[in-house]
């Protein structure tokens, strides 16, 4: 399951092919997301387009970065509904599967952590 959500490869590139910068960077992905995803979570029932439009840009980020593509993906789909589109509700549908991928990538985290230890 961890390689469907993570691209190791890629990880390992951002990471200058050091293994104790990837672990470093897996430890904060791992403290940020939960922070991120119920900063969006937040937003979205406050009906604040725009600061989940942040957060979800944020998530964006991390998560290319660290080669975890699904969340990549779902967070650019959330950011691209209330940054382009204003739209709330499409946002707040896409919302759940976020949070599920986002769950799924940190569950997934000690098993990449073990290819690099």
């Amino acid at each position: 399951m961890s390689d469907e959500l993570f691209d190791v490869n890629k990880l390992s590139e951002q990471c200058g092919g050091s293994n104790a910068v990837v672990m470093m960077v897996l430890e904060e992905f791992q403290n940020q997301t939960p922070i991120d995803v119920s900063g969006i979570d937040t937003a979205l029932q406050a009906g604040d387009v725009d600061a989940a439009s942040k957060v979800a840009h944020s998530l964006k980020g991390a998560s290319g970065t660290m080669g975890a593509m699904m969340l990549h993906g779902l967070s650019a789909e959330v950011e691209a509904a209330c940054r382009h589109d204003k739209d709330i509700e499409k946002a707040n549908s896409l919302f759940p599967k976020l949070k599920e991928v986002a769950q799924q990538t940190l569950d997934a985290i000690p098993t990449v952590m073990a290819k690099f230890s």
